[in-house]
């Protein structure tokens, strides 16, 4: 979907809600009861649902909220519904007027597109690539991760293969009154990587309340549109990895985050 279509969507919306807003007073002074009509509801509901899938490539997170308020409609009256959807629409078009959200055929999408599918296959791999560290010609010396410096150490190597320009223990904002060092920074990108590996006093509880943090730490970076967050486990300390992921991964604060949690 190009940007003026998109522009066009939101322009259809406005009108909508107008529409949906004039006939709620027809209704409230017909019936005494104030909520938008069935009818509009559904016009105002599908045509959001059409840009939210036409953006669904460049920001997965607004057809999710989409489809988790819709599942919710039983509990609210169609006007709180139309209002929750407004908001949607309202961060979509900040986002395009901000350039956040491009025409799906712009170039620079692509570019992204296949550096991100280059670095969540360094996530994959990465575990297969400690075991083969180990296994060296006459027992000789290697890396061998055992916390997270190491994790650190072996996924510089493997992003070099595929970035120029990495900056690590770049300085992050102060955020809390402190600034500290992230791990990795990819500025062509806008991408910082965040590493964590997991030991007896950092599992679930705890690497969820760190990487809480980083979010809300990166989230006022100005060269960070995208966090992925890498927590190494390969003692599988973590009881609920997939429930880690889902509950922490998506759009946070204005900040695009992934979380993987490997092996």
């Amino acid at each position: 979907m190009t940007t003026d279509e998109i522009r066009k969507i939101i322009q259809l919306l406005r009108n909508k809600k107008d529409v949906a807003l004039f006939s709620d007073l027809h209704t409230y002074k017909r019936t005494g009861k104030t909520d938008v009509s069935m009818q509009n509801y559904f016009e105002y509901s599908s045509l959001v649902s059409t840009l939210v899938k036409g953006i669904e490539k460049q920001r997965p997170m607004y057809l999710e909220k989409y489809n988790k308020f819709i599942s919710h409609n039983n509990l609210m009256t169609r006007q709180q519904q139309l209002e929750r959807l407004e908001s949607l629409v309202n961060a979509i078009e900040i986002e395009i007027n901000n350039d956040l959200i491009k025409d799906d055929n712009d170039p620079t999408n692509e570019f992204n597109s296949s550096y991100d599918k280059t670095i969540e296959n360094i996530f994959e791999k990465f575990h297969s690539c400690c075991k083969q560290a180990r296994k060296r010609h006459d027992k000789r010396v290697t890396i061998d991760v055992h916390d997270e410096y190491d994790v650190q150490d072996l996924l510089h190597i493997l992003l070099k293969l595929h970035f120029e320009d990495i900056r690590p223990e770049e300085h992050t904002p102060s955020y809390a009154g402190s600034s500290s060092r992230m791990d990795f920074l990819l500025k062509d990108i806008k991408t910082v990587i965040e590493v964590k590996k997991t030991r007896d006093n950092l599992k679930d509880k705890e690497v969820g309340e760190q990487l809480t943090l980083d979010i809300a730490k990166y989230s006022t970076h100005p060269d960070c549109n995208m966090l992925y967050c890498f927590v190494y486990d390969p003692e599988e300390l973590i009881t609920n990895p997939k429930g880690v992921e889902r509950d922490l991964s998506g759009e946070k604060n204005g900040l695009n985050v992934q979380v993987f949690i490997r092996p």
